[in-house]
């Protein structure tokens, strides 16, 4: 609009005046069209200006505080901070307590975005003394909401529950925002205490509110908290995927980052509901690559739970039991319910399926004791009961009974969560059918497992030939390797003739990447034979004489293919785990050797790709010379809207080759001016 290019004119200018005036415009112009990243953008113009006067007021400091809020919903959490620790230190030396309190519960609720419950807790009850200390009572609803919230993802759920109580006690009544969220998230609370009834209950006050609202960053939230609990609730898995798509969509166009992600979580879970384990796995993979862009953690263990529970739906067993493991590392961590009931459900059906009860039963007594001191124990019906079917296959009747009864007492203490138990029982069935399939047919179990991977393989090769961008090919490579294989860690080697090196182009989950080596042996090895091999176990590394850099840092698998095209060997593949011994096989071997050639190919036409793009970029900069050479008038103007057009792309956060295509774009416009016409391009 005519608001944004003016404003954006006295950025550059340098007329506080008049950029304080028409930034303030395009930001409230920016949300009222619910334009969250441009109301970021001018905020922060705003902010830079405010934070900087001695003489900032009340009101500009309040600003800095919303515009905050908006910065936190755009994925720029981070950079908040800067922001609220010069507010907090100004409100502090000003003495003005309100905004001190409100300015600590800003701080706090970065930090719960950046799932650090511990240090949002922290700024949270600083706040609420310093209330009690200086008089105030918070009336706002905000504040119980966001104390709400950090309570329930850290498991405290009838806490949280008090909480959103409060918060819509004192919530207004035009106050959408807090409403929906508190009414949301107390409906989240409930069905968490299995109050199935009471969580529905405020659901259907939320879709009277969507009735009457046509704000979309309003709908969003509403839609999102009402798929989530459709989904707990047990109530319609359809509607809930409607409604999560919904949210997903609103929150795209609002460029909401964070409900973007959540929405993802809602979807996944649908899919996993009605069956759709593929749908929910690629919904999983696109809310974990938000999470990574724009530093959004909280509610990330959701992600890996649906992608556990997509796994075991699809009996592949040994992929869920490798996430199951990644996320053990940090067992004591997490403290919502259901990742970690799915995280112990793979590890106990891994053994069950493989026919090692005992070290079944042993995850499943560790399970019992980590639900003994959580809230909502009914979510643990599962381990209960399948506890009492292992201990019953195991001869040991009397402890069997005493497990089933504990299932029979969780349902006669939470009635209303008895499909629960249907689930376990409809899940256990499918796998027992599954386990016979196997025993009375290895073959028909191996062709079934195989076709699962090859489909899986098959799909990866579709979206690999479609990136032509060479670093964004390799990162992808790397990462879907990783995926089809189940490895924990990664690297993409690059093979350099005329310096006969290897080029360690990308390094994926590995701590010190600076000096990560691969064995020297390894790489000979792969070179000489030019064909894909695994190591698995001390025993097999010794063959290959290079046992002693991988056993010196705990190595347990390793999984390496080359890179070859018409015979030409361009690098290679390792993948590898400290977790597990003998976790690749020779299946696996064959999915990655396919794979690799596929990527193979790729890598080439990327490579031509970068080679047709440099001499495109090269007759640009002909072209460029030209137009000076031609008229110092144009080349001057065209200098000065390219630099424009770039600064502005930079500030959007369009990505590079975005910024680039705008680049050339900008330098080509006054060519036809010079009378170069279309013959020279």
């Amino acid at each position: 609009s005519g608001t944004f290019r003016i404003a954006f004119h006295y950025i550059e200018t340098g007329n506080l005046e008049k950029k304080i005036k028409y930034n303030t415009m395009a930001y409230n112009e920016a949300l009222s069209s619910y334009s969250l990243e441009s109301a970021s953008y001018y905020a922060k113009e705003l902010m830079d200006i405010y934070l900087k006067d001695s003489q900032i007021t009340k009101e500009r400091l309040q600003f800095v505080l919303n515009a905050c809020h908006y910065m936190h919903k755009s994925g720029k959490i981070e950079l908040s901070f800067d922001y609220l620790d010069k507010a907090l230190i100004i409100a502090i030396d000003k003495s003005w307590h309100k905004l001190e309190i409100e300015t600590l519960m800003r701080i706090g609720t970065a930090s719960y975005w950046l799932n650090n419950v511990g240090q949002a807790m922290k700024y949270y009850n600083e706040a609420i003394t310093l209330s009690d200390k200086y008089g105030i009572e918070i009336k706002d609803a905000q504040p119980f909401n966001l104390i709400g919230s950090s309570l329930f993802f850290n498991g405290e759920m009838q806490k949280a529950k008090e909480y959103f109580d409060k918060a819509i006690n004192y919530v207004q009544s035009d106050d959408y925002t807090n409403l929906i969220s508190a009414l949301g998230r107390r409906s989240w609370s409930k069905f968490s205490l299995a109050d199935i009834k009471g969580s529905m209950k405020d659901v259907y006050e939320i879709e009277k509110i969507i009735e009457t609202i046509n704000n979309p960053l309003y709908l969003a939230e509403a839609y999102h908290y009402c798929s989530v609990s459709y989904i707990y609730c047990n109530e319609d898995f359809n509607l809930a995927l409607k409604y999560a798509l919904k949210a997903h969509e609103l929150s795209k166009a609002t460029n909401n980052k964070v409900f973007e992600y959540s929405t993802m979580h809602a979807a996944s879970k649908a899919y996993n509901s009605l069956g759709e384990y593929d749908k929910a796995l690629h919904t999983v993979k696109i809310g974990i690559e938000i999470s990574k862009k724009y530093n959004v953690g909280y509610g990330i263990d959701f992600f890996y739970g649906d992608q556990i529970e997509a796994y075991l739906n699809k009996f592949e067993f040994r992929r869920a039991n490798r996430l199951a493991l990644n996320l053990y590392q940090r067992v004591d961590y997490i403290k919502v319910q259901d990742p970690l009931v799915q995280l112990y459900k793979a590890r106990a059906l891994y053994y069950y399926v493989d026919g090692e009860l005992e070290s079944c039963l042993n995850i499943l007594q560790e399970a019992c004791e980590k639900s003994h001191d959580k809230e909502g124990k009914h979510y643990w019906i599962f381990i209960y009961y399948f506890k009492s079917i292992i201990l019953k296959k195991l001869n040991r009747f009397k402890e069997s009974d005493l497990a089933y009864k504990s299932v029979q007492d969780l349902l006669d203490t939470y009635p209303q969560v008895h499909f629960l138990l249907d689930q376990t029982y409809d899940l256990l069935a499918r796998i027992e059918e599954f386990k016979k399939s196997e025993t009375h047919s290895s073959s028909t179990s191996s062709y079934f497992k195989n076709s699962l991977q090859f489909r899986n393989i098959m799909k990866t090769s579709q979206t690999i030939s479609s990136i032509l961008d060479i670093n964004d090919l390799l990162k992808v490579i790397i990462e879907e390797a990783i995926e089809v294989t189940g490895a924990e860690r990664g690297a993409l080697l690059l093979y350099d003739e005329d310096k006969n090196d290897f080029d360690y182009r990308i390094v994926k989950n590995i701590k010190d990447k600076s000096s990560f080596k691969i064995s020297e042996r390894l790489i000979e090895w792969i070179l000489e034979n030019k064909r894909g091999v695994i190591f698995t176990g001390e025993n097999n590394l010794q063959e290959f004489d290079i046992s002693k850099s991988i056993i010196a840092n705990n190595i347990k698998s390793i999984i390496c293919s080359p890179l070859i095209f018409e015979n030409r060997f361009i690098g290679l593949i390792y993948l590898d785990s400290k977790l597990l011994n003998s976790l690749f096989t020779d299946s696996d071997l064959e999915i990655l050797s396919i794979f690799s050639s596929q990527a193979a190919i790729s890598i080439i036409n990327a490579e031509k790709n970068s080679l047709i793009k440099k001499q495109f970029s090269d007759s640009v900069h002909i072209i460029y010379s030209l137009m000076a050479k031609g008229s110092s008038r144009i080349y001057e103007s065209t200098q000065e809207v390219t630099k424009i057009c770039v600064d502005f792309a930079k500030k959007l956060g369009l990505s590079q080759k975005e910024q680039e295509d705008i680049r050339i774009a900008a330098m080509l416009r006054d060519v036809s001016l010079l009378g170069l016409g279309e013959r020279l391009l």
